[in-house]
């Protein structure tokens, strides 16, 4: 999962990714704390390819977050990777 510190950035992301790989929208979940609320969902082997793409189109560390979710026991477990 992306995360974006604004809902611009947001925007920014979906239009840059949203060619070469295949996104889903989706609201921020509530055990990640982002600026916009909204997402990306990315299959697991193509986020850092993303992650990487959106750092060479010009985003910081502090614009784009990437995020491995797991779900244990029906607990959601997030985990900051950048």
């Amino acid at each position: 999962m992306l995360t974006f510190d604004g809902t611009h950035r947001f925007m920014m992301a979906e239009s840059i990714l949203k060619d070469e790989f295949e996104i889903i929208v989706i609201p921020t979940l509530r055990e990640i704390s982002a600026g916009c609320g909204i997402s990306i969902k990315i299959d697991e082997s193509l986020a850092e390819a993303a992650y990487q793409k959106l750092r060479s189109n010009g985003f910081s560390q502090k614009m784009v977050q990437l995020w491995l979710i797991q779900k244990n026991d029906g607990v959601i477990k997030p985990q900051k990777i950048y």
